[in-house]
C-alpha cells in the first residue's frame, strides 16, 4: 500500500460501510442547492407562457419530495418520476441541471427510500 492509499483494510474479518453515515442536514442542504441550480436553469429557459407557470409548480413538486431526508417522510416514487420526466420533457434546459440532481449522492439516498424503487426510471431517463 502506498502512501495516499485510502479506504483500504487489510487483515481478517474486516467489515467497511463506506458512506454509510450521512448526516442528513448535509444531504439537504446539497440537494436545496441542486435543486437551486435547477431552478436557476428554469428562470433562464424560455418557455411558452402556458408551459412556464407548470414547470415552476412541477420544480416545487420534485423539490418537496427531495426534501424528504433522514425521518422526515418516505418520498412518492410516482411523484418524483412523473414530475421528473414531464420536467425532462418538457424544459431542455433542464437536462444537465436534473442530471446532476438525480446522481448526485445525496439524491439517490433519498431516492432508496421511496416508496417504490426508482432504479429502472433512473437507469432509462440517466443511464448506469
Amino acid at each position: 500500500m502506498g502512501a495516499a492509499a485510502q479506504g483500504v483494510a487489510i487483515g481478517k474479518q474486516i467489515t467497511q460501510n463506506i458512506g454509510a453515515a450521512s448526516n442528513p442536514a448535509d444531504d439537504r442542504r446539497a440537494i436545496e442547492a441542486r435543486v437551486q441550480d435547477c431552478e436557476q436553469a428554469l428562470g433562464g429557459a424560455e418557455l411558452p407562457d402556458a408551459v412556464a407557470p407548470v414547470a415552476a409548480f412541477q420544480m416545487r413538486l420534485l423539490a418537496g419530495e427531495l426534501s424528504k431526508v433522514g425521518a422526515q417522510g418516505t418520498p412518492s416514487a410516482s411523484t418524483i418520476s412523473q414530475v421528473g420526466g414531464w420536467l425532462l420533457d418538457n424544459v431542455p434546459e433542464l437536462h444537465a441541471p436534473l442530471a446532476a440532481l438525480f446522481n448526485a449522492p445525496e439524491t439517490r439516498r433519498v431516492l432508496s427510500r421511496a416508496d417504490t424503487p426508482l432504479d429502472a426510471w433512473l437507469k432509462e431517463r440517466f443511464g448506469g
